[in-house]
């Protein structure tokens, strides 16, 4: 195939007004990952929770995907990130927390074993993004904006 045939537009997300993205969870599943221990180097293999969400980009009918990963443990405290200056819980506790399947009340006594996350798959999202990594212009999603539409 030419080289000029495989050659198309970059997909900027498209946002509302409001500079938010709407999208619809595709997937999550659990994956297996390889992650850097930050004090050895070393790499270590681990498993993740893959969120997939489908997002509609500004050329029309093009769609794009958004994925955000998180780890397995939900903790009921906040840790602080001095890169946003706030105390946050990790981002399975915060999803969960946004998508309404944990109560921020009750995250020590709750039942991890029956919520039913998967049930989220299919659901619209709304949610602003943030830049992930400071040298190149990656995106994901701002936890903290984080809303089920419907």
């Amino acid at each position: 195939m030419a080289l000029s045939k495989r050659i198309s537009r970059a997909n900027r997300i498209a946002t509302t007004e409001d500079n938010l993205v709407v999208a619809t969870l595709v997937s999550v599943d659990v994956v297996e990952s390889d992650i850097v221990n930050q004090q050895t180097g070393e790499i270590v293999e681990t498993e993740q929770v893959e969120w997939v969400w489908e997002v509609p980009t500004a050329i029309k009918g093009k769609t794009t995907n958004i994925h955000e990963w998180c780890g397995l443990n939900v903790n009921s405290e906040k840790t602080y990130y001095p890169e946003n200056g706030e105390a946050t819980y990790n981002k399975l506790t915060t999803i969960l927390i946004k998508s309404g399947l944990l109560d921020e009340k009750n995250i020590e006594n709750a039942d991890l074993e029956n919520i039913d996350i998967e049930s989220l798959v299919g659901l619209k999202f709304e949610f602003e993004l943030e830049r992930r990594n400071k040298k190149r212009n990656i995106k994901s999603v701002k936890l903290s904006t984080l809303k089920i539409v419907s």
